[in-house]
């Protein structure tokens, strides 16, 4: 809307000067103000119930390549919750990047270029091990390379799925 009325305006000045309109119409009106992004905080209701939703996923199916995929969505999800990663942090992370003695996870240089290493919890590195045996069961992958991948196909996870999926478990 705002670039309509930009452009608009410009042409209206124009024809002002050219002496084919009298006056600019565009100025009689205020310009409209954009609304400032305001994130959604969850409760702890709500993030229960998401996770709870995921993990329900991954028990009651049937075939072993979709309880997978599902597993593979709940880790994702409860890793961004529990460690305050960015998506993109995420879908970057490779086994190389966790060290299960330790409890830690390095996260390549990201926003402002820096690096860190993050500690992780029981839960966390427990659903990590767990979806690197079950691709390793299922799939024959060894556990090396990205944690993240929409497998059999062995691609990374990428950010514009990661945001709509969480968008349809938002609304399922």
């Amino acid at each position: 809307l705002r670039l309509w009325r930009h452009a608009f305006n410009g042409l209206c000045r124009f024809l002002v000067r050219q002496g084919r309109m009298s006056e600019n119409p565009v100025g009689a009106f205020p310009v409209p103000q954009l609304q400032p992004y305001r994130p959604y905080v969850f409760s702890i209701q709500e993030l229960r119930r998401i996770f709870e939703f995921l993990q329900q996923q991954a028990r009651h199916s049937a075939k072993p390549t979709a309880s997978f995929r599902y597993q593979s969505r709940y880790t994702f999800y409860h890793l961004l919750y529990a460690c305050g990663l960015r998506v993109s942090e995420a879908i970057r992370l490779t086994t190389a990047d966790y060290s299960a003695q330790q409890r830690t996870l390095f996260i390549q240089p990201s926003k402002f270029h820096k690096d860190r290493l993050i500690p992780i919890g029981q839960r966390v590195a427990s659903n990590l091990e767990h979806l690197l045996e079950l691709r390793q069961r299922i799939f024959g992958i060894s556990p090396q390379g990205y944690f993240f991948l929409t497998l059999p196909q062995r691609r990374p996870y990428r950010r514009d799925w990661a945001g709509g999926y969480f968008r349809a478990v938002l609304r399922g």
